[in-house]
């Protein structure tokens, strides 16, 4: 969506001066650190101001910590500075920015335990890009793993499509996965050829195994629901008075509880190249591309093989070829691959099979012996 062309650094901020592909407009990003002192913040408005006059194009200015207010109603138990707000907004007015309202939030930075709060962080435009998307939102997230929350400015929503099943190593160590993967064959009846056993056992351990994850999500998204709306409410508080020294105890212990059930399972983008791309149709064929690589032929042309004076095999050698696979062979080639390779279709990967091998165990035999009856199946050509 965007294409960088240039950059202008600084100390105290950084400009990403590019185009947004298809229409061309000119779209300038700036992300601001300001220093602490009055005078030196001063010093960046009016740099800043002055690039933005010699710079054509939409300005979009986010600050991860602008330190500096608007207003007195901005801070709460921090020192408010007249001067310092007055020439923080000169440089609004004069480089013709305007704030979206703040959701979620009053406060951006609550430090000191929950008792000093502060909007030092926020996103100025310039008219054009308000006028083009009015409906954008500018949203501040809860304070839950810093003393800054994350500040979010959303033009238009993204969708990855759905997620695929697939299983995770970390699932082993959490309460009630093991007996859920157990328990998802109780009753389980199926006749016909091996391989169709196998697959039907496999789907009944899905079914089962997406049942425990329902469960457990809505257990963790309790723990976290609750932990969210007990700060949300302690930052409301924070807002109007001191908290107490148990609510401050309760606000560190909130932030523990969101920290150790802290989750990633998708992926927000990829970096390709030198460039961190999150556009989901891009992210999906950049996946493609990786996996539909590992399966090309990369010598087109191979080499004839002359086998002249090649030494034959013995009826013995030729006959083990052609002998199913042993219980201990089937083990033991189980046992060598690595466990986080990635899942097949099925979305069950070796560690999974190697920890549950009991249950699996005369199924893969069945399935070997099944297929060398039928002549389909060897050693010789495995």
């Amino acid at each position: 969506m965007f294409e960088a062309v240039s950059f202008i650094k600084n100390s105290n901020f950084l400009i990403v001066i590019g185009k947004i592909k298809g229409s061309g407009l000119a779209l300038n990003v700036v992300n601001v650190y300001a220093p602490q002192m009055v005078r030196a913040k001063k010093d960046v408005w009016i740099e800043l101001s002055s690039i933005m006059e010699d710079h054509p194009g939409m300005w979009v200015v986010g600050g991860g910590d602008f330190n500096a207010v608007r207003v007195l109603s901005e801070r709460r138990n921090s020192r408010f500075n007249n001067a310092c707000a007055a020439n923080f907004n000169y440089f609004i007015f004069n480089s013709g920015l305007i704030e979206y309202d703040l959701k979620g939030r009053s406060f951006t930075c609550i430090r000191g335990n929950g008792r000093k709060s502060s909007k030092i962080d926020r996103f100025l435009v310039c008219s054009e890009y308000f006028n083009r998307w009015p409906e954008a939102t500018f949203r501040a997230l809860p304070v839950s793993y810093s003393d800054h929350g994350p500040i979010v400015l959303i033009s238009q929503l993204r969708n990855f499509g759905a997620k695929s099943f697939r299983v995770f190593n970390s699932w082993l160590e959490k309460e009630g996965y093991k007996e859920a993967v157990e328990n998802s064959l109780e009753g389980f009846n199926c006749s016909g050829p091996p391989d169709v056993v196998l697959i039907q056992k496999f789907v009944a351990i899905r079914n089962g195994i997406k049942k425990w994850k329902e469960e457990m999500v809505k257990s963790e998204g309790e723990a976290v629901s609750r932990a969210l709306e007990e700060m949300e409410e302690l930052e409301s508080a924070m807002e109007s008075r001191e908290i107490t020294e148990e609510e401050e105890w309760s606000f560190l212990e909130n932030k523990k509880v969101l920290l150790e059930v802290e989750r990633i399972n998708g992926i927000p983008g990829l970096n390709i190249g030198s460039s961190w791309v999150n556009k989901p149709s891009v992210v999906k064929l950049e996946v493609l591309k990786f996996f539909r690589s590992r399966f090309l032929e990369e010598v087109p042309n191979r080499p004839s093989l002359d086998c002249m004076d090649i030494s034959n095999l013995s009826e013995m050698e030729k006959s083990g070829l052609v002998v199913p696979f042993s219980l201990v062979e089937v083990k033991n080639a189980l046992k060598d691959c690595g466990d986080d390779k990635a899942p097949g279709p099925d979305g069950l990967n070796f560690r999974f099979i190697k920890e549950f091998w009991h249950m699996f165990e005369e199924d893969f035999m069945n399935f070997f012996a099944h297929f060398y009856d039928q002549g389909n199946f060897s050693k010789g050509c495995s």
